[in-house]
């Protein structure tokens, strides 16, 4: 009996390594989703479909993103990942806007359906 348990204790130190390492995973990735909808939730709140509206609101990404942390690092998101489009609710696609679009041309509501 002494032998089957000694054998059985590795490999419930291995499922006890596994469970804590996924539990912190998923708690890490929620606090990069936490700070990614802070981002965008701020962003959106700067256009105004004016040009400087476009780069004030990826400032407000940045900026509202870096106040979060996950595994005790500011999140710093890059500007190519910052990306404006139009999400048309409520299962819709995403359809991305070209790298620099006309402000003019950016709708500040979803089309009705």
């Amino acid at each position: 009996m002494a032998i089957l348990v000694a054998l059985l204790m590795f490999v419930l130190c291995g499922f006890a390594a596994l469970v804590i390492d996924m539990g912190y995973m998923y708690h890490v990735r929620s606090d990069l989703q936490n700070a990614v909808d802070a981002g965008a939730t701020a962003g959106v709140r700067e256009l105004d479909q004016t040009a400087g509206g476009l780069e004030q609101a990826r400032i407000r990404v940045r900026e509202f993103t870096n106040l979060h942390f996950a595994n005790q690092t500011p999140v710093n998101i890059p500007d190519e990942d910052i990306i404006f489009g139009l999400w048309t609710l409520p299962t819709g696609p995403f359809t991305p806007y070209s790298s620099n679009p006309d402000p003019a041309l950016l709708p500040l509501t979803t089309p009705s359906r």
